[in-house]
């Protein structure tokens, strides 16, 4: 009797506690409060000690927890099959306070930060008119040709990775110094290669972190070109950035300010398409196209060569969108469309012409002209 007791006060107490974080995220100034005092503050006093460990104890983690509930499933079905009532419901509810405790300390890690405020990159909020599109297409469209000119690409046409690991990691972290600012965790963990990456791959996934361990992993097979800025989106998930927008925006700014050719190539790859988008509302039908075919054809080869990387996986990613489509709406973000950046558009009558026009330019797009405009002598 006493043991049920415990369970059951238990289950009060997380209970009270999943309350009182739902509480916290509906206010601001506790939010932003909770997250450093005590998000962060997990980080600092976990993450140094997961560090020292040179491999992914997430993937491990995830392992024993399925081994666990599928051994307490049978464990409660054995006792229902010779009617041990009370033994099953114990097992059961045993079972359910675990991954309950498990599930609320995920939101005081991680799941709160999702309703947190924009991170402070930079974006250009003043009107930009349809006749700065091309030169402000062609300042990035000559960089990115000069950051792929200077690397190397293999027979099937993708970029080849400069550095080890270890090394691009030190990269990504350097960048990340340059953001100086309390919005950010200050425990910045080591990026891991995922031990199953091979696995990760048929489900579409580059990367992943976990609040609960504070590791950020990336996914070790996929493109080259990718790699640079999936390290960056994932350890501006473990510095506190969780919005999958606001981790992409975070990622750009870092590979595009970035001195090194590899990881500024990385940024472009990525979004380079944001810039190149702008070429479709400038009255002219041949203009995106024009100027795709005008990059050299080492980074057009790169293109090509990710989509017949990703075509190989088909099996298992619609299983994979799908739940983390769930995910991201339960955790308050608009599903997997967060990822697309995309700007609003409507239409408007010109010359007695109907015409589609940019009514509200992307995230995306407005670093990329904060970019143009700071490296312009008078913006």
């Amino acid at each position: 009797m006493k043991t049920i007791q415990k369970q059951t006060t238990y289950t009060i107490i997380l209970l009270l506690s999943f309350l009182g974080l739902m509480i916290v995220s509906t206010n601001s100034m506790m939010l932003e409060a909770f997250l450093q005092y005590v998000s962060a503050r997990y980080a600092l006093i976990i993450g140094p000690l997961v560090r020292l460990i040179p491999f992914s104890i997430s993937e491990l983690s995830w392992i024993v927890c399925i081994i666990f509930v599928v051994f307490s499933l049978m464990k409660a079905i054995h006792f229902f099959r010779y009617r041990r009532w009370k033994k099953a419901f114990m097992t059961l509810h045993k079972m359910m306070n675990i991954t309950f405790s498990l599930a609320t300390l995920y939101i005081a890690t991680t799941g709160l930060a999702y309703a947190r405020d924009l991170p402070p990159i930079p974006q250009w909020n003043e009107h930009v008119n349809s006749t700065q599109y091309e030169p402000i297409l062609l300042f990035f469209h000559e960089d990115f040709t000069d950051v792929a000119t200077s690397l190397s690409f293999d027979d099937q046409g993708s970029v080849i990775n400069p550095y080890p690991f270890s090394e691009l990691n030190d990269l990504i972290q350097h960048q990340f110094s340059y953001l100086d600012d309390a919005y950010y965790y200050p425990f910045s963990t080591t990026l891991k290669p995922m031990l199953f990456s091979f696995l990760y791959a048929e489900f579409h996934i580059t990367g992943i972190h976990n609040g609960l361990t504070t590791e950020a992993l990336f996914n070790a097979n996929i493109p080259d070109a990718l790699l640079p800025f999936t390290m960056a989106h994932e350890l501006a998930h473990a510095k506190g950035v969780m919005r999958e927008e606001d981790a992409n925006l975070v990622a750009m700014y870092l590979c595009l300010t970035s001195e090194d050719a590899y990881v500024r190539y990385s940024g472009y790859f990525y979004t380079f398409y944001a810039v190149l988008n702008l070429m479709r509302f400038v009255g002219d039908d041949q203009a995106y196209s024009r100027y795709y075919q005008a990059l050299p054809v080492s980074i057009r080869n790169d293109y090509r060569y990710q989509t017949s990387f990703w075509g190989q996986y088909t099996l298992l990613n619609d299983i994979a969108t799908f739940i983390n489509d769930v995910y991201l709406r339960i955790m308050g973000n608009e599903g997997v469309t967060s990822y697309v950046d995309a700007p609003q558009t409507g239409t408007i009558v010109e010359n007695g012409q109907t015409i589609e026009v940019i009514t509200k330019f992307s995230p995306f797009q407005r670093l990329y002209f904060w970019l143009y405009y700071q490296s312009q002598p008078n913006p």
